[in-house]
């Protein structure tokens, strides 16, 4: 009997994820887009590509400092950390 209230709760998490995965990538195409036409407005049509350029370069040089970051402190430390204040949060009551 747990066993389908885990495959039940997996697929609401798994559908959550998805949801927001999409709902995440919208802003991003219109950020790529108008940022490509302000910048061909501004500056010309050779600048057009710029902004989305940019726009995906700086994610990976985001990406590269928090590996740098999980490194030094150590990508357990997060989840230790999150791990106790659920347990704290489950002993006063709260979910």
């Amino acid at each position: 009997m747990g066993n389908d209230d885990d495959v039940a709760d997996r697929r609401k998490v798994l559908g959550s994820l998805i949801f927001a995965q999409i709902r995440g990538g919208i802003p991003q195409g219109v950020a790529f887009s108008m940022s490509s036409l302000l910048a061909a407005a501004m500056a010309g049509a050779a600048w057009g590509g710029m902004g989305a350029m940019l726009t995906t370069l700086g994610m990976p040089a985001m990406a590269w400092i928090e590996i740098v970051l999980f490194i030094a402190v150590g990508m357990m430390f997060a989840v230790v950390r999150r791990r106790s204040t659920d347990e704290a949060r489950l002993r006063r009551g709260r979910r």
